[in-house]
């Protein structure tokens, strides 16, 4: 953070699509789908239409440095604290393959029989909270340097939300941040990036 100009935006999306994705997938695919391994596979289409938001910043050469490929952090809880394992190529694998993958990852992450290079080469990092909080509405979650922005997600829960001018509805919503490096990543274009991934 003593590198990086944070700025973190918060936005809210509703959830009801990806919840009965889930529960969709949940009957038909032969392996663990969570709805971090769904919105890994919402990120990439959206970190393909804004390239600056998957890139790095080589401060040594004080050069930007795009990425073509799409390596995603999962921030992972952990008795001895935050690690932040990496699944590559996400873009070339099924939601299957990712949801097998990151299941076995993050458990030996948590086990601490992670191999060190599994947890570096990451272009972008999801962390997920909501499993941890009935409460939490918004947080601000810490760059991965030298990655330009990391996505927080929040708990999906119940919400009264208006669907016209006069009636409101309860429906499943969830909350999403998005911090980023500001010398490279202006509020409008971080906008832009999450409605691209809630859409």
């Amino acid at each position: 953070k003593q590198t990086i100009p944070h700025v973190t935006s918060g936005f809210k999306a509703d959830a009801e699509a990806l919840v009965e994705l889930k529960e969709r997938l949940d009957e038909t695919v032969d392996a663990p789908v969570t709805y971090t391994t769904l919105i890994m596979k919402a990120v990439v289409p959206a970190l393909k239409e804004f390239p600056i938001v998957n890139a790095s910043i080589d401060d040594e050469a004080d050069e930007i440095v795009e990425k073509r490929y799409y390596n995603l952090g999962i921030a992972t809880h952990t008795e001895d604290g935050l690690m932040v394992p990496v699944i590559d190529d996400v873009d070339r694998k099924s939601v299957a393959e990712l949801g097998t993958e990151l299941a076995d990852l993050v458990e030996r992450t948590r086990e601490r029989s992670v191999d060190v290079d599994e947890l570096r080469g990451g272009t972008f990092t999801i962390t997920n909270t909501g499993g941890f909080s009935e409460h939490g509405t918004f947080g601000t979650p810490i760059i991965r340097h030298p990655e330009v922005a990391i996505m927080g997600v929040g708990r999906i829960q119940n919400e009264a939300v208006a669907v016209n001018d006069t009636d409101t509805e309860v429906r499943k919503t969830v909350s999403l941040s998005l911090s980023y490096d500001h010398r490279l990543v202006d509020g409008v274009t971080a906008t832009q990036f999450m409605e691209y991934v809630i859409e």
